[in-house]
Protein backbone atom coordinates (compact mmCIF):
# COMPACT_ATOMS: atom_id res chain seq x y z
CA UNK A 1 0.00 0.00 0.00
CA UNK A 2 1.15 3.92 -0.88
CA UNK A 3 1.48 5.82 2.06
CA UNK A 4 -0.77 8.82 1.96
CA UNK A 5 1.17 12.20 0.11
CA UNK A 6 -0.32 14.63 2.94
CA UNK A 7 1.35 11.51 6.05
CA UNK A 8 4.82 11.59 4.10
CA UNK A 9 4.82 15.31 3.70
CA UNK A 10 4.46 15.94 7.53
CA UNK A 11 6.88 13.15 8.47
CA UNK A 12 9.57 14.22 5.86
CA UNK A 13 9.54 17.81 4.87
CA UNK A 14 11.56 18.46 7.68
CA UNK A 15 14.91 16.61 6.57
CA UNK A 16 17.19 18.42 5.41
CA UNK A 17 17.62 16.00 2.85
CA UNK A 18 21.01 18.27 0.61
CA UNK A 19 23.66 16.29 0.01
CA UNK A 20 21.98 13.15 1.50
CA UNK A 21 22.87 9.95 0.01
CA UNK A 22 21.41 6.31 0.39
CA UNK A 23 23.33 3.92 2.59
CA UNK A 24 25.74 2.03 1.38
CA UNK A 25 24.01 -0.93 -0.55
CA UNK A 26 20.59 0.64 -0.46
CA UNK A 27 20.91 2.37 -3.64
CA UNK A 28 18.21 -0.30 -5.50
CA UNK A 29 15.79 0.49 -2.06
CA UNK A 30 15.74 3.70 -1.78
CA UNK A 31 16.56 7.09 -3.99
CA UNK A 32 15.97 10.54 -3.72
CA UNK A 33 15.03 12.69 -6.31
CA UNK A 34 14.39 16.56 -6.88
CA UNK A 35 14.55 19.62 -5.70
CA UNK A 36 11.07 21.09 -7.09
CA UNK A 37 11.65 24.75 -6.27
CA UNK A 38 8.90 27.32 -5.91
CA UNK A 39 9.93 30.53 -4.08
CA UNK A 40 11.35 29.59 -0.91
CA UNK A 41 10.40 26.23 -0.64
CA UNK A 42 12.16 23.44 -2.16
CA UNK A 43 11.33 19.77 -1.88
CA UNK A 44 12.88 16.70 -1.88
CA UNK A 45 11.40 13.19 -2.87
CA UNK A 46 12.53 10.19 -1.12
CA UNK A 47 11.23 6.73 -3.13
CA UNK A 48 11.30 3.13 -2.08
CA UNK A 49 9.47 0.22 -1.39
CA UNK A 50 5.90 0.73 0.41
CA UNK A 51 5.79 -0.34 3.94
CA UNK A 52 3.60 -3.38 4.65
CA UNK A 53 0.56 -3.23 6.77
CA UNK A 54 -2.55 -0.43 7.09
CA UNK A 55 -1.66 3.14 7.14
CA UNK A 56 -1.64 4.95 10.13
CA UNK A 57 -4.12 7.46 10.47
CA UNK A 58 -2.48 10.90 10.92
CA UNK A 59 -4.04 13.16 14.15
CA UNK A 60 -6.44 15.74 12.32
CA UNK A 61 -8.30 12.63 10.24
CA UNK A 62 -8.30 10.75 13.57
CA UNK A 63 -10.05 13.38 15.57
CA UNK A 64 -12.27 14.17 12.63
CA UNK A 65 -13.29 10.64 12.94
CA UNK A 66 -13.98 11.31 16.49
CA UNK A 67 -11.38 7.54 17.09
CA UNK A 68 -9.09 9.78 19.10
CA UNK A 69 -9.65 12.46 21.89
CA UNK A 70 -7.61 14.98 23.23
CA UNK A 71 -8.62 16.15 26.94
CA UNK A 72 -7.79 18.70 29.33
CA UNK A 73 -6.44 17.64 32.40
CA UNK A 74 -6.35 20.67 34.36
CA UNK A 75 -2.78 21.88 33.70
CA UNK A 76 -1.64 24.36 31.24
CA UNK A 77 1.06 22.08 30.02
CA UNK A 78 -0.34 18.44 30.45
CA UNK A 79 -3.13 16.76 28.75
CA UNK A 80 -4.30 13.25 27.52
CA UNK A 81 -4.80 11.41 24.39
CA UNK A 82 -6.49 8.33 23.76
CA UNK A 83 -7.06 6.24 20.79
CA UNK A 84 -10.35 4.45 20.73
CA UNK A 85 -10.10 3.29 17.42
CA UNK A 86 -8.79 -0.24 15.52
CA UNK A 87 -6.28 2.08 13.44
CA UNK A 88 -3.21 3.17 14.25
CA UNK A 89 -2.49 7.15 14.34
CA UNK A 90 0.89 9.21 14.35
CA UNK A 91 0.80 11.75 16.24
CA UNK A 92 3.84 14.41 15.41
CA UNK A 93 5.36 16.96 17.83
CA UNK A 94 4.47 20.36 16.46
CA UNK A 95 0.76 19.72 15.52
CA UNK A 96 -1.39 22.65 16.72
CA UNK A 97 -4.53 21.37 18.40
CA UNK A 98 -7.38 24.06 18.84
CA UNK A 99 -10.03 24.27 21.32
CA UNK A 100 -9.96 23.14 25.11
CA UNK A 101 -9.54 25.87 27.65
CA UNK A 102 -6.62 27.00 25.30
CA UNK A 103 -5.03 26.29 22.01
CA UNK A 104 -2.03 24.19 22.15
CA UNK A 105 1.39 22.27 20.65
CA UNK A 106 1.90 18.87 20.93
CA UNK A 107 5.87 18.38 22.15
CA UNK A 108 6.47 14.53 21.40
CA UNK A 109 5.75 12.38 18.21
CA UNK A 110 4.17 9.51 18.84
CA UNK A 111 2.24 6.29 17.27
CA UNK A 112 -0.64 5.79 18.97
CA UNK A 113 -1.45 2.10 19.24
CA UNK A 114 -5.57 0.88 18.27
CA UNK A 115 -6.93 1.27 22.07
CA UNK A 116 -4.29 2.56 23.21
CA UNK A 117 -6.02 3.59 26.83
CA UNK A 118 -5.09 7.14 28.22
CA UNK A 119 -1.82 8.39 27.66
CA UNK A 120 -0.30 11.68 29.24
CA UNK A 121 1.35 14.39 27.07
CA UNK A 122 3.41 17.18 27.47
CA UNK A 123 2.27 20.29 25.45
CA UNK A 124 2.93 23.93 24.84
CA UNK A 125 -0.23 26.76 25.12
CA UNK A 126 -0.25 28.83 22.09
CA UNK A 127 -3.05 30.91 23.22
CA UNK A 128 -2.42 33.33 26.24
CA UNK A 129 -5.05 34.14 28.41
CA UNK A 130 -7.73 32.17 28.02
CA UNK A 131 -8.84 29.83 30.02
CA UNK A 132 -12.52 28.57 29.06
CA UNK A 133 -14.82 27.44 26.22
CA UNK A 134 -14.76 29.55 23.02
CA UNK A 135 -18.15 29.71 21.67
CA UNK A 136 -19.28 26.40 20.21
CA UNK A 137 -16.49 24.72 21.53
CA UNK A 138 -16.00 22.18 24.48
CA UNK A 139 -13.70 23.33 27.12
CA UNK A 140 -12.43 19.43 28.13
CA UNK A 141 -11.31 18.28 24.55
CA UNK A 142 -9.84 19.78 21.33
CA UNK A 143 -11.65 19.20 17.76
CA UNK A 144 -9.02 19.45 15.64
CA UNK A 145 -5.46 19.70 14.52
CA UNK A 146 -4.60 21.14 10.96
CA UNK A 147 -1.22 23.14 11.15
CA UNK A 148 2.35 22.57 12.64
CA UNK A 149 3.86 25.33 14.43
CA UNK A 150 5.38 27.40 11.67
CA UNK A 151 8.38 28.96 13.75
CA UNK A 152 12.12 27.73 14.28
CA UNK A 153 12.11 29.16 17.96
CA UNK A 154 9.56 27.32 18.86
CA UNK A 155 10.47 24.27 17.80
CA UNK A 156 13.40 24.32 19.49
CA UNK A 157 11.95 25.23 22.41
CA UNK A 158 9.42 22.14 21.64
CA UNK A 159 12.60 19.87 21.20
CA UNK A 160 14.68 21.20 24.82
CA UNK A 161 11.81 20.32 26.64
CA UNK A 162 11.82 16.82 25.24
CA UNK A 163 15.07 15.69 26.47
CA UNK A 164 15.94 13.22 28.71
CA UNK A 165 16.35 14.70 31.93
CA UNK A 166 15.69 15.30 35.14
CA UNK A 167 12.19 16.15 36.92
CA UNK A 168 13.66 19.54 38.54
CA UNK A 169 15.19 20.24 35.48
CA UNK A 170 12.34 19.16 33.05
CA UNK A 171 9.87 21.25 34.87
CA UNK A 172 12.11 24.23 34.49
CA UNK A 173 12.65 23.52 30.91
CA UNK A 174 8.58 23.93 30.44
CA UNK A 175 8.42 26.88 32.27
CA UNK A 176 10.87 28.76 30.44
CA UNK A 177 9.78 26.94 27.29
CA UNK A 178 6.41 27.95 27.43
CA UNK A 179 7.37 31.39 27.88
CA UNK A 180 8.96 31.61 24.99
CA UNK A 181 5.86 30.16 23.23
CA UNK A 182 4.39 32.58 24.26
CA UNK A 183 6.61 35.68 22.90
CA UNK A 184 7.13 33.50 19.66
CA UNK A 185 3.45 33.21 18.95
CA UNK A 186 3.43 37.23 19.91
CA UNK A 187 6.23 37.79 17.21
CA UNK A 188 4.55 35.77 14.26
CA UNK A 189 1.47 37.85 14.54
CA UNK A 190 2.97 41.26 14.48
CA UNK A 191 5.41 39.52 11.87
CA UNK A 192 2.17 38.17 9.49
CA UNK A 193 0.09 41.56 10.22
CA UNK A 194 3.43 43.71 9.33
CA UNK A 195 4.18 41.83 6.01
CA UNK A 196 0.51 41.26 4.96
CA UNK A 197 -0.74 44.89 5.67
CA UNK A 198 -3.82 44.07 7.82
CA UNK A 199 -4.20 42.76 11.82
CA UNK A 200 -4.65 38.77 11.22
CA UNK A 201 -5.39 38.20 14.95
CA UNK A 202 -8.94 36.72 15.48
CA UNK A 203 -11.97 38.39 17.40
CA UNK A 204 -13.21 34.86 19.25
CA UNK A 205 -9.09 34.92 20.75
CA UNK A 206 -6.59 37.65 19.83
CA UNK A 207 -3.70 35.73 20.67
CA UNK A 208 -4.95 32.03 19.30
CA UNK A 209 -2.20 31.21 17.05
CA UNK A 210 -4.03 28.95 15.16
CA UNK A 211 -6.66 31.12 14.48
CA UNK A 212 -4.35 33.72 12.83
CA UNK A 213 -3.09 31.05 10.52
CA UNK A 214 -6.20 30.44 9.50
CA UNK A 215 -7.47 34.30 8.61
CA UNK A 216 -8.73 34.19 5.36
Amino acid sequence: MTRRPGFALQSLLLLLCIGLAPPAGAADATRITGPVTQGNLSLYFIHGPSAPGPVPLTLAEALAKGTVTVAETGAVNALIIENSGAEEVFVEAGSIIEGGRQDRVLTVSLLLPAHSGRIPVTVFCVEHGRWSARSGEDAGRFAGAAALIPSHAAKAAIREAALPQSPQARAAAIREGQQRIWSDVARLQRALSQRLGADITAPPSRTSLPLALENA
